[in-house]
């Protein structure tokens, strides 16, 4: 355990790895494809509706019998 808290002092130390070129190139790209205002909380929110207008009474239903089916039993 000792052993184990040097590890983290030193790993916690050393501070936050840089992303890698390739995660930034796709970040930047999504941003200038769509914008910072694609994820805000009302573009979410639009986006929520109209997917959730689309589903019909039986997809609602499969999927709650899919949720019965498989949700757990012990509380």
């Amino acid at each position: 355990t000792r052993r184990h808290a040097q590890h983290d002092s030193a790993v916690g130390a050393k501070g936050a790895k840089a992303p890698s070129p390739k995660r930034s190139r796709a970040t930047l790209s999504a941003l200038k494809r769509e914008g910072r205002s694609a994820a805000s909380t009302a573009a979410l929110s639009r986006q929520t509706k109209a997917a959730a207008k689309k589903r019909t009474a039986a997809d609602r239903s499969a999927a709650a019998r899919k949720a019965a089916r498989t949700r757990s039993r012990n509380g």
